[in-house]
């Protein structure tokens, strides 16, 4: 059924009866009716623009929060692709520093290691010389056992000479001076 504008109803004649309504009457209250539904075909417009417009605003605000939700969305993606990316970035460095560690831990071991052979080294050659030193100092106090004995024995010649000549001496201490003075001429 199509709406009833107010001119027609302005323009609406019905047929003539006996015994009918008072025709000034239908069309007085017709005049009246079309000028009141002329007011609400107004008001009608104005609401469906109304209306149009809180549609296009709803949409819009519909719009608005897609948007928002979509960037909410992207927000919290980025979000959890940072802390992601971060716990990586945070793994690897950990990774890193227990390689490090791992890397010092093993130059300190080689250069405790090398410092023990060096010091092993060190104490070797130091107990060859100090062997080397001792048979050196055994060799010298073997020559000079032997030079003292050696000694000794030249003292105890030397001794056993003069005791002689002082045998001697007295001997001819006791001889006839003739003697004597012939022993002190050789």
């Amino acid at each position: 059924m199509q709406p009833i504008t107010p001119i027609e109803i302005r323009q609406k004649s019905f047929d003539k009866r006996f015994r009918g309504y008072n025709p000034e009457e239908v069309r007085a209250f017709l005049h009246a009716l079309s000028q009141v539904w002329e007011k609400v075909m107004v008001q009608l417009s104005g609401v469906e623009a109304a209306l149009e417009a809180s549609k296009k605003e709803t949409q819009r605000l519909h719009g608005v929060e897609n948007a928002l939700l979509k960037m909410i969305n992207d927000a919290e993606a980025t979000a959890h692709n940072i802390i992601e990316q971060a716990q990586k970035e945070a793994d690897l460095k950990v990774k890193e520093a227990e390689v490090e560690a791992r890397n010092l831990v093993l130059a300190a071991q080689e250069a405790v290691k090398t410092m023990e052979e060096k010091s092993e080294r060190a104490k070797q050659s130091r107990k060859e010389e100090m062997e080397h030193d001792l048979a050196k100092s055994r060799k010298l106090t073997q020559e000079a056992e032997t030079y003292r004995e050696t000694l000794l024995q030249k003292l105890q010649h030397v001794a056993e000479d003069i005791l002689t000549r002082a045998a001697l001496i007295k001997s001819n201490d006791t001889l006839p001076e003739s003697t004597h003075d012939a022993t002190e001429e050789a």
